[in-house]
């Protein structure tokens, strides 16, 4: 039994190598040859590509970057 089983894999060897690289390289082609799409037929008519409205700004809370406001401390020059 061992005998025809060895047999038989060194018969299939071959045609399973084959079979798996021309598998392989049949994959490797689909994925450099990509056909074009043709895109959207009516685009602009199409509601949902439309650009959207800009968003209103949040309020500005304390932790806000210039939101408190910066008392500066009078500059006097003094002489001597």
């Amino acid at each position: 039994m061992d005998a025809a089983c060895k047999s038989y894999l060194e018969r299939q060897c071959i045609p399973y190598a084959v079979n798996r690289a021309r598998e392989t390289i049949l994959h490797v082609v689909q994925m450099r040859v990509v056909p074009r799409d043709e895109g959207e037929p009516h685009l602009a008519e199409d509601p949902t590509w439309a650009e959207d409205e800009e968003p209103s700004p949040c309020p500005i809370d304390t932790w806000a970057g210039g939101a408190v406001p910066v008392r500066r401390a009078p500059c006097s020059v003094e002489r001597k």
